[in-house]
């Protein structure tokens, strides 16, 4: 009888055991922080890459989605688009660039100010999209707003046909 109640009591320990880690841990899959995993990207690179003002990496001839040979997009489209939400949103642009090639840019963020109306930006984004002879692609963090375009050509490859 002894050898049934320490069978028991361990049997007894283990749902206890099970049910406090269920009532802790939760039952459902831990959600992904997409903003957390943003701003944490963001700040690696602020370690590992040189950090600089986006226009005037721009206006000093740095390329983004241009490369030397092909048509100019950076200049003509990109700089009035990050200009446009300076003025509206007062967004401070920075690119990242390998220390060894500090013409290519790698990515453009800004930190978002606070108080900023995402929404407005998302919005206002949606209207220039309009304009913008490509994709405009964002990813939003919590402190971080990142984005990064396609050209007409590089959209249209992905673009799903719509009867798929």
């Amino acid at each position: 009888m002894g050898l049934m109640n320490g069978r028991k009591q361990t049997q007894l320990g283990w749902s206890l055991f099970l049910c406090l880690m269920v009532s802790v841990l939760g039952c459902s899959k831990p959600k992904l922080d997409l903003a957390e995993i943003t701003d944490s990207r963001i700040d690696k690179a602020h370690e590992s890459l040189r950090k600089v003002d986006a226009l005037t990496f721009f206006e000093n001839g740095g390329l983004y989605i241009d490369f030397p040979d092909d048509p100019p997009f950076d200049r003509p489209y990109i700089v009035p688009l990050l200009t446009t939400l300076t003025e509206e949103f007062h967004f401070e642009w920075s690119v990242f660039t390998l220390h060894e090639d500090p013409q290519q840019a790698l990515e453009l963020v800004a930190k978002i100010p606070p108080g900023t109306d995402r929404k407005a930006v998302q919005l206002r984004l949606a209207e220039l999209q309009e304009e913008f002879p490509g994709d405009i692609l964002q990813e939003w963090g919590d402190d971080y707003f990142s984005l990064d375009f396609n050209n007409a050509e590089e959209s249209e490859y992905f673009r799903v046909p719509e009867n798929s």
